[in-house]
């Protein structure tokens, strides 16, 4: 016969195998008419409020050249709020914290995984703790906007002329291995008061490149890479991309070297 403390184990186990199996089949949430919130207060929950003040945040950062086509590509998506286990995370990407679709005949969505915002996740000791809004989710947004103005701002001539300078950008940058050849990569692309330490960012898109095919990767994908990371101050864009991406970034975030 089990003992009571054993039973108590078991129903504990099952209501928090049914709350885990409830919280899986939450549906996304689809929000339109986006409005940019300026100077309010969320508190990072997950709802279009929280959205809605990141992006007035985003707008009002300096980062954005302030001009109608932007806003109206900010506007033109639907945000989407996805959990594992709905239907929206079946996509080839379901593991990512956030991805941007595009489908002919449909309106573009920026999928944003719930907990990117501030939720309860199970502690070590028992219980739940509550985990605050993802200090990058900013970046994150400012990524897969990237995406966006990829496919609906830049043309057919800039995403090619982009490629092919996005790909040799990275093999120059992967060809450098000695401190003397990292240092001269980074003179040769516009950062000045060099540090070692700044070649780091180029390092990692080696890592990066292995989840992608190359036209995907040298593409959409470096473009939204840059702007986040020069959007964290990880990175400055280089001198010899950033016509790519004028009329999108203000002028004082592509001639800046490093926050």
């Amino acid at each position: 016969m089990r003992s009571p403390n054993s039973w108590n184990v078991c129903v504990l186990l099952f209501l928090t195998l049914s709350s885990c199996s409830r919280v899986l089949r939450i549906e996304p949430e689809i929000f339109s008419n986006i409005e940019l919130k300026s100077n309010i207060r969320y508190k990072g929950m997950a709802n279009k409020k929280t959205i809605e003040g990141l992006l007035g945040e985003l707008w009002n950062s300096g980062f954005f050249q302030k001009n109608e086509l932007i806003m109206e590509e900010i506007f033109n998506n639907d945000y989407v709020l996805f959990h594992k286990g709905s239907k929206f995370s079946n996509s080839s990407l379901r593991k990512g914290r956030a991805y941007y679709i595009k489908v002919k005949g449909q309106k573009e969505k920026v999928m944003l995984h719930r907990k990117l915002f501030s939720h309860y996740k199970p502690s070590f000791g028992g219980g739940f703790i509550l985990r605050p809004l993802n200090k990058r989710i900013k970046a994150t947004l400012v990524h897969e906007l990237f995406h966006d103005f990829w496919h609906n701002v830049l043309d057919n001539r800039k995403r090619f002329l982009f490629s092919i300078d996005a790909e040799i950008f990275f093999l120059e940058a992967m060809l450098a291995k000695t401190e003397e050849d990292k240092m001269t990569f980074l003179s040769n692309i516009g950062i000045n008061a060099l540090r070692l330490e700044d070649f780091r960012p180029f390092e990692e898109l080696r890592d990066q490149k292995e989840h992608y095919a190359d036209q995907k990767f040298f593409g959409t994908e470096m473009y939204s890479i840059f702007a986040d990371r020069a959007f964290s101050g990880k990175m400055s864009i280089p001198k010899y991309i950033r016509k790519f991406y004028y009329g999108i970034l203000s002028e004082s975030a592509l001639n800046m070297d490093r926050k």
